[in-house]
């Protein structure tokens, strides 16, 4: 009977210490393929701050050749938005704003006038003052503007840079 004991002992121990053995296996297995998910991971979302920041960098470039048109198309004004600009970022740092609202605040003057872009030029070089209907469609040019760039909504928000 001894024997018998020891036999199922030490076939119990035998199964316990498989047991382990997998055990440990499959734990070092799920870490392996936690540490390569979690590359694969960090390696997609590199490649999405990537894209992300080439998609702003062409929206800011498409809205600013809309707004070089638009001086184009203005010759009285050229430059007005440089200098708006400027003023705005000058100001902006006298009253101590952060650099990511400098930079939203850079992005609201390049595009400031842009929806003078479907104003009748006429409007806009009239050499004499306009008459009421000319300045109720003249002051439509924001909300025009705010149409026109809807579409780039994270172009006013510096998380993506």
């Amino acid at each position: 009977m001894p024997k018998l004991v020891a036999g199922l002992q030490l076939k119990r121990a035998l199964e316990k210490r498989m047991y382990v053995l997998k055990d440990k296996a499959y734990k070092q297995s799920l870490e392996e393929e936690v540490r390569k998910k979690t590359k694969e991971l960090a390696e997609k979302n590199q490649l999405l701050e990537e894209y992300s920041h080439n998609l702003e960098i062409s929206a800011i470039n498409a809205l600013t050749t809309l707004q070089v048109a638009l001086e184009e198309k203005d010759t009285y004004t050229a430059g007005h938005t440089t200098r708006v600009t400027e003023y705005a970022v000058i100001i902006a740092q006298t009253y101590g704003l952060t650099d990511e609202e400098i930079i939203i605040l850079e992005r609201a003057c390049q595009v400031h006038d842009i929806g003078k872009l479907v104003i009748d030029i006429n409007y806009i070089q009239k050499p004499g003052p306009l008459s009421d209907d000319e300045w109720k469609k003249m002051r439509k040019h924001p909300e025009i503007g705010a149409n026109i760039i809807k579409p780039y909504h994270y172009f006013m928000q510096r998380e993506i840079f």
